[in-house]
């Protein structure tokens, strides 16, 4: 099953694509601005978006800018609903839109059925992994190409957030990141935007997921009170 993220300004559309595709057995989000859309990326896995291409324009070319520069979220297939007018269709190449990657209104919504399938088909050949490619501490390895992190032998699912964090701690392994920094380089968040609760929460559900999946009484991101976090280069089973 893949999540499908549905961003228009118009809700019956809206409410017209989320139930066929949750008749294809697809879970669907629902969302009616681009920047919604972008703040739901950050917490959720998502496999394909599908984006209006009049709703992104009026909150500004940057909110969607955002996919393209992003470590996590540029690999997610765009499906961009355009119109037949000339002028509003011209607006595509803005986003880099391939010719496979856009879908004209009125569609039938068989087309859209077999463009989703598509695009969802090509996101998921990835190319294969090689030694060089994996960062890895003690039994964490994370793959900043196709973003599969494994940590004790165990496949990770982790949302783009937790995988900036994890991989920023790993890239500094052995080093003390603060929250501030954790905020403005793996996040590229202005510290007085967010405050450092925000990265104890996630910190947390990080731990969670790492430590479970690994099989270890022993958290592998460590506190260092009133400093911030570290990964030891050198993490002992336990």
């Amino acid at each position: 099953m893949s999540c499908i993220l549905v961003t228009d300004a118009e809700e019956h559309l809206v409410g017209l694509i989320a139930r066929c595709l949750s008749a294809r057995g697809h879970q669907v989000l629902s969302t009616h601005s681009a920047s919604e859309a972008i703040r739901s990326t950050q917490n959720m896995v998502i496999d394909l978006m599908i984006l209006d291409v009049l709703t992104c324009a009026r909150e500004g070319i940057e909110a969607c800018r955002a996919l393209e520069t992003h470590a996590m979220l540029h690999h997610i297939p765009v499906l961009f609903l355009t119109y037949p007018d000339e002028e509003r269709h011209a607006q595509a190449p803005l986003f880099n839109v391939e010719e496979g990657n856009y879908l004209a209104r009125p569609f039938d919504i068989e087309e859209l059925d077999g463009r989703v399938a598509a695009l969802l088909k090509g996101s998921m050949q990835a190319p294969p992994m090689t030694p060089e490619d994996v960062l890895r501490v003690g039994p964490l390895s994370l793959d900043p190409r196709t973003f599969k992190v494994n940590a004790g032998g165990e496949s990770v699912l982790l949302t783009p957030r937790e995988f900036d964090l994890l991989r920023y701690l790993i890239e500094h392994a052995g080093e003390v990141v603060s929250s501030e920094t954790l905020l403005q380089d793996a996040w590229k968040t202005p510290a007085y935007a967010e405050g450092p609760e925000v990265v104890r929460w996630h910190i947390r559900n990080l731990r969670s997921k790492i430590d479970r999946s690994a099989g270890r009484s022993i958290q592998i991101i460590q506190t260092v009170t009133r400093h911030g976090y570290i990964i030891p280069e050198e993490i002992s089973d336990g």
